[in-house]
């Protein structure tokens, strides 16, 4: 999930850098970026701030980012309900087929694939730091929206909120917390709602 990093940017860095590990992109300065054909100081600056903002992510999305087979967004989110991101990477095929949703087939790719894959994990988690959310459970995090063009990228604010213990919601409703509006003043949906 990082803008600016399209498959033939990434091939020019390995070329270029010989960036053979995920955490050699974090490495990287905006000089070196500038060595890079096509790249002047504002696309080198906006590429640090996008792998700046992904060093740290909530542990779902890494999760689903490794592309296990059957293990996108939502079935990762279930996945962490009960356990960490490390817990999960050595729990049993037997305990995460207990996992309503799981069941048997999906639990033992999960744990062959972070059999087969632990050394690229480890190698993952020095560059990024998966964030738990403090409360699990559907409805126990208040929930915080957001309205308005803002400053940053909307994910950059869903981040934040999820690393304070809120739960991002794209909607207004009566368990909403928090509005976060750009303009107090704008006749937005989502303010005439609130």
């Amino acid at each position: 999930d990082v803008e600016n990093l399209g498959e033939s940017t990434l091939k020019k860095l390995v070329d270029l850098f010989k960036i053979r590990h995920l955490s050699d992109l974090f490495r990287l300065t905006a000089i070196d970026l500038l060595k890079v054909e096509g790249f002047a100081e504002k696309s080198a600056s906006n590429l640090l701030k996008e792998l700046q903002r992904v060093r740290v992510m909530p542990e779902y999305q890494l999760l689903a980012s490794l592309n296990i087979p059957n293990v996108g967004p939502n079935i990762a989110k279930l996945l962490l309900e009960d356990m960490d991101f490390n817990t999960l990477r050595s729990a049993s095929a037997d305990r995460l087929s207990t996992i309503q949703g799981i069941g048997p087939e999906r639990a033992k790719a999960l744990t062959e694939a972070f059999a087969m894959r632990k050394e690229e994990i480890d190698e993952l988690l020095t560059a990024v730091t998966p964030l738990r959310e403090t409360s699990t459970g559907k409805g126990t995090m208040p929930t915080v929206c957001f309205t308005g063009k803002m400053p940053e990228k909307r994910s950059f604010y869903v981040d934040l909120a999820r690393s304070k213990g809120y739960a991002a919601s794209d909607s207004v409703t009566k368990e909403l917390a928090l509005l976060v509006a750009a303009d107090v003043n704008d006749n937005s949906s989502k303010l005439v709602k609130a």
